[in-house]
């Protein structure tokens, strides 16, 4: 089974459901320059996911407060990650609709990946419904944990890595 990766833009720190916590072997929490504090929710929450399920958790701490910059370092620590989880399938749970553009160059480049922006509907279902199956291969759908279509053949790490700046840096002219 592919290793699943949670991003976490700390822009859009929510709460972070046990009950879907335990789908991800990894949460990289993401945050900016002059973000110093984090919610205690959200680190509670991070805790008792470390605590239960042995979820790894990662905290990167991006220099600039910038929107461009932080994107483009953002689109740097997304490619680092995915050169040493080529497997994986990752989700990126940000409110932030410019990360889009960069996602699907990732999916064409064969990554598994896609943004979401909340949680909470897979831990509002409850098992042994008809209706909840239904919800929750929506929402599992929906964050990228019912990725079966077949990728893409890879291109080198630089040459993706190029398209991805190249990407970022197009959408934030636009």
């Amino acid at each position: 089974m592919a290793n699943r990766i949670l991003i976490i833009n700390n822009d859009s720190a929510q709460e972070l459901p046990l009950s879907v916590m335990d789908r991800f072997q990894q949460v990289m929490l993401v945050v900016g320059k002059g973000q110093n504090n984090l919610p205690v929710e959200i680190v509670s929450q991070l805790l008792l996911a470390q605590a239960q399920y042995k979820v790894q958790i990662e905290l990167v701490s991006l220099k600039n407060t910038n929107k461009a910059v932080f994107d483009l370092h953002f689109a740097m620590q997304l490619g680092r990650l995915f050169e040493r989880n080529q497997d994986s399938q990752f989700t990126i749970l940000s409110s932030d609709t410019t990360f889009d553009t960069l996602i699907v160059t990732c999916k064409e480049q064969g990554m598994k990946i896609n943004r979401v922006e909340a949680l909470q509907r897979l831990s509002a279902v409850q098992g042994g419904q008809e209706e909840a199956a239904v919800l929750v291969a929506d929402a599992e759908e929906e964050i990228g944990l019912a990725l079966d279509t077949p990728a893409a053949e890879p291109e080198s790490a630089s040459s993706r890595n190029h398209r991805l700046i190249t990407s970022l840096i197009g959408g934030a002219r636009g």
